[in-house]
């Protein structure tokens, strides 16, 4: 795994990409070490999972820790929202975001729009509205970046159209997900989805190990 990252970075101007991965619940709590093996990798982004469909992520403020430690440059954070999940109003979610996430947060909050049992409303404009309300209130809440992470199905299927959206929420970055285990964009045009041109994030590699530990692999502009 470490040979192929740096063969990749060798290819990859890094003042324009880097190669990341995610942390969600299910990893648990990371050391110091773990982020600084996965730093020695080649990876140069990490987004931390901040909020479940159940609420706070009880980790999380053990993974910010150690990742600000670590030699890991840029650090992104993402919250999973679904309508019709206990305690997910948009204001009680961006206001719990805000609360717990340290001051020294600089990166973007990626908001992650996917289906699960029970999850979202059979009302597509009221799932929209959730969405774009849920921005709104995080934009107030103080967070400067705001970005929307989710795939060509899973949008579809949130917003019964993977062309729907809105022009508001096609200005935000775009985090998508394609396994094709290529670090790059050229596969945009095929899985496009809510009017976004141009993407931020790619998520390109499903579950691998790396440093003992199994996450999902991620090639940002």
């Amino acid at each position: 795994m470490k040979i192929l990252l740096f063969c990749l970075l060798a290819l990859i101007p890094l003042s324009f990409a880097s190669l990341g991965f995610d942390v969600s619940i299910y990893q648990g709590a990371l050391t110091l070490d773990d982020f600084t093996c996965f730093s020695n990798a080649g990876f140069d982004l990490v987004i931390l999972q901040a909020w479940t469909s159940e609420g706070f992520n009880p980790y999380f403020n053990a993974n910010f820790r150690n990742a600000k430690l670590s030699p890991i440059p840029n650090l992104d954070i993402y919250a999973f929202i679904c309508n019709q999940c206990e305690d997910n109003d948009p204001e009680q979610i961006c206001d719990s975001l805000y609360k717990n996430t340290p001051n020294t947060f600089t990166g973007t909050l990626w908001l992650n729009i996917g289906p699960c049992d029970g999850c979202w409303s059979d009302d597509f404009g009221i799932n929209l509205g959730f969405i774009q309300s849920t921005v709104d209130e995080c934009q107030k809440k103080g967070f400067a970046k705001v970005g929307i992470y989710s795939t060509y199905s899973a949008w579809g299927s949130v917003l019964n159209d993977p062309t729907e959206g809105t022009p508001n929420l096609r200005n935000l970055d775009l985090w998508y997900v394609h396994y094709d285990n290529d670090a790059g964009f050229d596969d945009f045009t095929q899985v496009a989805f809510g009017g976004w041109k141009q993407p931020r994030i790619k998520q390109y590699g499903g579950v691998v190990s790396s440093c003992g530990i199994l996450v999902n692999t991620n090639f940002a502009n």
